[in-house]
């Protein structure tokens, strides 16, 4: 028979065990193991990270400087469409030529351009 921690027997089937305080334990083994991988490996690539990050730095402030030094980019102003003449009807044109020139359909059965 279990005896709690009171000196009372815990109720049926209930057990208290040694193993109750294990998982945290573990846990805290698992963190502490964690955090000093992660500070080795800070340790060990800290140097080439550094030489990284300030080779991209001073890529990044060549990049800005050259922006500044030089001359803002002039605009080309769009050029303006010129309206197209106003299309004469298709009645207008008496010529096969002169009908499919401005677009339209020249129909042969009845001579005429629409």
């Amino acid at each position: 028979m279990s005896l709690g921690s009171t000196g009372k027997p815990l109720p049926n089937g209930t057990r208290r065990s040694r193993q109750s305080g294990q998982g945290l334990v573990e846990f805290a083994l698992i963190l502490a193991l964690v955090a000093v991988l992660a500070i080795s490996a800070t340790t060990f690539l800290g140097k080439q990270v550094a030489g990284s990050l300030s080779t991209v730095g001073a890529q990044i402030g060549a990049s800005v400087t050259r922006g500044v030094s030089q001359p803002a980019p002039t605009l080309t102003p769009v050029p303006t469409r010129t309206p197209s003449p106003t299309r004469k009807p298709a009645s207008a044109y008496t010529t096969k030529t002169t009908c499919v020139a401005a677009g339209y359909k020249w129909y042969t059965t009845a001579p005429k351009c629409r």
